[in-house]
């Protein structure tokens, strides 16, 4: 939570860098709009939806661009989530879970096998998203 809230503060932007995603230029209120309405999603365990495509097309313009911008911040929220839980609870190693097929960058993270937590994977990030529209997570590891 307190990532997403740093984001709507005044000259804020946010972005997921590695993802390509960025949201430069929207407003303090545009921001609070599109950060409540992913708080929303991740709570009411929804996948990304109309409401959230609808407020991001305001921003970014277009709805291909909408999606791939809402499916991103929530990939981003839900790894930024299950970090913080893991630190809670004292978790060592994560691993990278890959969807589907995934991508070069996300294969080789899958491959590497355990890191630690907070520590980046081959790619340079320390959990998803790697790229837009990635849908890859990362997990508590015991094979260490």
């Amino acid at each position: 939570a307190h990532s997403l809230r740093r984001w709507s503060e005044p000259r804020s932007y946010a972005c997921t860098p590695q993802a390509q995603i960025s949201l430069d230029g929207a407003s303090p209120e545009q921001l609070k709009d599109v950060l409540s309405a992913v708080a929303g999603t991740l709570r009411s365990g929804q996948s990304v939806d109309r409401g959230l495509c609808s407020r991001l097309v305001l921003i970014v313009g277009g709805w291909q661009r909408a999606v791939s911008v809402a499916w991103t911040l929530t990939v981003w929220a839900q790894t930024q989530r299950a970090i913080a839980s893991y630190r809670k609870n004292r978790v060592q190693f994560v691993k990278w879970l890959r969807a589907g097929h995934g991508c070069e960058s996300c294969t080789a993270n899958a491959q590497a096998g355990p890191v630690p937590l907070g520590q980046p994977f081959p790619s340079g990030h320390s959990g998803p998203p790697a790229h837009s529209r990635c849908s890859c997570c990362v997990a508590p590891s015991i094979d260490v």
